[in-house]
């Protein structure tokens, strides 16, 4: 993130309403720092559901059920 100009950035630490945050966003980024520290969350499934891009890395569990450049509606 430190390459990306600071007023294209919201870091969020917890919200409640996360089908109205899901919404505001135009990209989704999930990108854990290795396999081992992240259990499985709804974070993909949220974004996935909710229609935004999203770029996940296959650093978590993503490598489990994400298909590179697969659309979820196609």
């Amino acid at each position: 993130m430190k390459d990306i100009p600071s007023g294209h950035v919201i870091l969020i630490p917890f919200e409640e309403d996360i089908a109205a945050l899901y919404k505001l966003f135009d990209l989704y980024v999930h990108t854990p720092i290795d396999s081992t520290c992240e259990a499985f969350g709804q974070t993909y499934v949220e974004a996935l559901a909710s229609g935004v891009p999203s770029v996940f890395s296959l650093s978590g569990i993503a490598s489990e059920f994400i298909v590179h450049e697969k659309c979820v509606n196609g």
